[in-house]
C-alpha cells in the first residue's frame, strides 16, 4: 500500500470467527519519512527496483546515475518507499536540486531532517551527532552541480553516522569512497508495443490528458517510433504525451524533427530544467569544461557506436588533444551525456538520440560541422577499405560485426559523400560491396548505387570500375541480367583503362556467371578460361579459389562428377587456406550437392550442414538459405524418422516438420514449395568430409 497514488478508504471486515485485531496497515504514513506523495502511477523497472534494494543491503552508499529525464528521482522515491520499513528511523528525501551555492548545501539537509541548529557549535556537528544513532536511509536527490560540496556531506555522514544509509540520484558519481554505481537506462523500447515499458508510460500518460485515447493498428507505429526516437527517456514522453491534447500521434511523431521546439510545456511547477528538452540537457551541458563541450559536440556525427579509436581519429584537434580524449569520454560518461554498450570486452560508445541533436545543433552554430562531418567520413571510408581488403580472412565474421555496429554511420557517411566528396563516396561504397553482399543488403545498396551511376564521370576510373561491378551485382540479384550484364562490361572496360587486373578478373567473372546461368554453357565456360589466365598474371588465390568454384558449378550436369569435384575440392583448399570460412561453406555446399547427384545423400547432408553452420557463424543469410534448402532435400531423400530441421533457423525461414507443407515464408532463391522428409538431424553429427 506505499505507493497509492491517492487516498483509499479502506473497509474491515467483521465477522465473530475471525480476528478482531491487525496491524497497522502499511503505508507511508505508518512510518517516519518525508517522502512527498506521487500523483501518477509508477510504470515498468521491476528489475531496476529488485536490484537496487538487494545493493543497498550491502551498499552504505549507492549512487543512482543517469541522463537527465531518464527517470532517477521517481525510481528512487520508488525504491525508497518500497524499504521504508526496514528504517526503524525512517526514510528522509534531501531535495538539493534547488540550491545554487554551496554554502547552503549543509542547511538545507538539516531542514530536511528537521535538526534544530546549534548557535554555539558547528551545524556539521550537530548533523552528524544527531543522526550518529539512528538507522535511517538519506534520499539526496539531484547531486550533480556543486558535487564537491555534495560529495563532502556523504561522506561526512557516512564516516560519522554508521547506520545511516545514502541513496543518491546524479548525472555523475561523487566520487568517494565506498560508493557504489547504479545506472539508470531508458526504458526498454518496442518490437511489440504491449511488452515495452516505454510504450506503456506513453499509453498512460496520454489517456490522462486524452482519455478517449487508445492504441489500434492504425496509431501503433507511431506510437513506436515516438518511444524509440525519445531513447525510451520517461520525462520526454511524458512531455510528448502531454501534446496529446491537441496533437495525434502520428502529428507529435512527424513533429519530432523539431523536438526542442515541440518539447515544451511540461509540468509547471516543475523545476524550470525539467520544463522542456534543451532546459534538461543545457543543465548538463553548462556544467562542462569548454575542452568538455567541444569533444560532446563532436562525438554527435556519430550515428552508432563508436570506440575510443574513433573518436580519436574523428574529434582530435582545436583545443581537444587526442592523448585526452580517452579521459573526458570517461567524464562523458559519468556525466550520463555518453552512454556505453553493455559488452565487457572493447565496450562501445553512443550518444542518445535527443543528445546527438543537441550536439548537432550547438556543432552548425558553430560553424564546425562540416569539417567535423568529413573527418568522421573520411575515418569511416579507411576502415571500411581496411575491412574490404581483409573480407576473406579469418577474421571475417569479427571484421563483418564491426561492420555492423557502424552501419548506420555508414548510411549517413553516404549521404555526405555523396553531395560533398564524390570521390569518398565512391570509395566508400566500392568498399561496402563485398559487406553487403555477404549480409544481404541488396535493397539499399542498389539504392545507393543507383545515386551514384549517374554522377560517375569524374571519379576516377578505378573506382568507376569497382562501383560497375557492384551495381551490376545488386541488378543480377534482382534478375536484371541485361542491365547487369552492361554494368558488368562498363567495369571491364574501365579498370582495363585503370589497370587494374583484380577488378577485370571478378567482372569477366561475374560475366561468365550471366552466361551460364542463360544456359550459354560454351560462352560462360570460354569466360571462366579467360579469368583463370587473367587471373594467373595477377596471382590472386582468391578469384583463382572463386572461379575454380564456379567451373564446378557449370559442369553439375555432367555425367561424370571427377572433374568437376576435382575443381570443387581445389577451390576448398585454398579457401581454407585463405581462412574464408563464407566461401568455405560454397565449396561445401556445391561438394554436397555433387554428393547428392551421385546418390550418397547420407554425405549431402553432411556437408550441407557444415555448410549451413558456417553460413551461420559468418552471418551469410543467402548461404543460409542455399545450405538449408539442400539440406532438406538430402533429408527427404533419406526419410530417416524424428525430423526436427528447425534446430537451423535462419532469419527469414521457418521449417515444417512434415512432409507436404508449403513455406511460404521462404526466401523465394531458396524455396519454392518443396516437400521436407522426415530426417532425423542427429544423424549426421560428423563433420568430416567424405568425398
Amino acid at each position: 500500500m506505499r505507493d497509492l497514488v491517492r487516498p483509499e478508504l479502506v473497509f474491515q471486515l467483521v465477522h465473530p470467527d475471525i480476528a478482531h485485531d491487525f496491524p497497522p496497515l502499511k503505508s507511508l504514513e505508518a512510518f517516519s519519512n518525508n517522502l512527498p506523495p506521487q500523483i501518477t502511477s509508477f510504470i515498468g523497472r521491476e528489475s531496476d527496483i529488485a536490484g537496487i534494494r538487494g545493493r543497498l543491503r550491502e551498499a552504505r552508499l549507492l549512487t543512482i546515475l543517469g541522463p537527465g529525464g531518464v527517470g532517477k528521482t521517481r525510481l528512487t522515491l520508488q525504491v525508497s518507499a518500497e524499504v521504508v520499513d526496514e528504517y526503524p528511523d525512517g526514510v528522509w528525501l534531501i531535495e538539493l536540486g534547488s540550491v545554487s551555492d554551496g554554502a547552503f548545501v549543509i542547511p538545507c539537509a538539516a531542514t530536511a531532517l528537521s535538526i534544530q541548529e546549534d548557535p554555539n557549535r558547528p551545524l556539521e556537528a550537530t548533523l552528524v551527532d544527531r543522526l550518529r544513532e539512528r538507522t535511517s536511509l538519506l534520499v539526496v536527490d539531484n547531486c550533480e552541480h556543486l558535487i564537491e560540496e555534495r560529495a563532502r556531506l556523504v561522506d561526512m555522514l557516512l564516516r560519522g553516522c554508521p547506520r545511516v544509509h545514502v541513496l543518491v540520484t546524479s548525472r555523475e558519481p561523487l566520487g568517494i569512497a565506498g560508493e557504489h554505481i547504479w545506472r539508470a537506462r531508458p526504458l526498454p523500447t518496442p518490437d511489440q508495443l504491449s511488452q515495452y515499458d516505454a510504450v506503456r508510460l506513453f499509453i498512460t500518460r496520454s489517456r490522462s490528458v486524452n482519455p478517449s485515447f487508445a492504441v489500434n493498428d492504425d496509431n501503433a507505429p507511431a506510437v513506436a517510433q515516438v518511444c524509440w526516437r525519445l531513447d525510451g527517456i520517461p520525462l520526454l514522453i511524458e512531455i510528448a504525451a502531454a501534446r496529446m491534447r491537441t496533437l495525434s500521434v502520428q502529428q507529435i511523431e512527424r513533429l519530432l524533427d523539431n523536438r526542442f521546439q515541440l518539447l515544451t510545456g511540461g509540468n509547471r511547477v516543475a523545476v524550470p530544467r525539467q520544463q522542456t528538452v534543451r532546459a534538461l540537457i543545457d543543465w548538463s551541458y553548462e556544467l562542462l569544461t569548454e575542452t568538455e563541450r567541444s569533444l560532446f559536440d563532436r562525438l554527435a556525427v556519430f550515428e552508432g557506436t563508436f570506440a575510443v579509436e574513433a573518436a580519436e581519429e574523428v574529434c582530435d584537434g582545436d583545443g581537444v588533444e587526442r592523448w585526452e580524449i580517452v579521459d573526458i569520454l570517461s567524464r562523458l560518461v559519468d556525466r550520463s551525456l555518453v552512454a556505453t554498450t553493455e559488452e565487457s570486452e572493447s565496450p562501445g560508445y553512443y550518444l542518445l538520440s535527443t543528445l546527438r541533436a543537441y550536439g548537432l545543433e550547438h556543432l552548425h552554430a558553430s560553424g564546425a560541422l562540416d569539417g567535423v562531418r568529413r573527418r568522421h567520413v573520411e575515418y569511416l571510408v579507411e576502415f571500411a577499405e581496411e575491412a574490404a581488403a581483409e573480407r576473406s580472412g579469418p577474421n571475417q565474421a569479427a571484421i563483418a560485426a564491426q561492420l555492423d555496429d557502424r552501419y548506420h554511420d555508414f548510411r549517413a557517411a553516404l549521404g555526405w559523400a555523396l553531395d560533398n566528396d564524390l570521390t569518398l563516396c565512391f570509395r566508400l561504397v566500392a568498399a561496402l560491396g563485398p559487406y553487403c553482399a555477404l549480409r544481404g543488403y541488396w535493397t539499399e545498396g542498389r539504392e545507393w548505387l543507383e545515386r551514384c551511376l549517374p554522377r560517375a564521370e569524374p571519379v576516377p576510373a578505378h573506382l568507376q570500375a569497382k562501383v560497375f561491378l557492384w551495381a551490376g551485382r545488386s541488378l543480377w540479384g534482382k534478375q536484371e541480367s541485361t542491365r547487369a550484364e552492361a554494368l558488368f562490361r562498363m567495369s571491364y572496360d574501365k579498370a582495363r583503362e585503370a589497370g587494374e587486373t583484380s577488378t577485370m578478373v571478378m567482372a569477366l567473372r561475374q560475366l561468365a556467371i550471366i552466361k551460364r546461368i542463360a544456359g550459354l554453357y560454351g560462352e560462360s565456360a570460354a569466360l571462366y578460361r579467360d579469368t583463370l589466365a587473367l587471373q594467373e598474371t595477377h596471382d590472386d588465390q582468391r578469384t583463382r579459389a572463386e572461379t575454380l568454384h564456379d567451373l564446378s558449378v557449370l559442369a553439375l550436369d555432367a555425367p561424370d562428377y571427377t572433374e568437376t569435384r576435382a575443381r570443387s575440392t581445389e577451390s576448398l583448399r585454398i579457401r581454407r587456406e585463405l581462412g574464408d570460412s563464407a566461401r568455405v561453406a560454397a565449396s561445401l555446399s556445391t561438394l554436397g550437392s555433387i554428393a547428392f547427384a551421385e546418390g550418397r545423400f547420407t554425405t549431402a547432408a553432411r556437408l550441407q550442414k557444415e555448410a549451413l553452420e558456417l553460413n551461420r557463424r559468418v552471418g551469410d543469410k543467402k548461404g543460409q538459405s542455399y545450405a538449408l534448402r539442400r539440406l532438406a532435400r538430402a533429408a527427404r531423400e533419406l526419410v530417416v524418422s524424428d525430423s526436427d530441421l528447425s534446430c537451423y533457423p535462419t532469419p527469414t525461414l521457418t521449417l515444417p516438420h512434415a512432409r507436404g507443407r508449403d513455406i511460404a515464408s521462404a526466401p523465394r532463391e531458396a524455396w519454392g514449395r518443396i516437400e521436407v522428409g522426415e530426417y532425423d538431424i542427429s544423424k549426421v553429427t560428423d563433420h568430416r568430409t567424405d568425398i
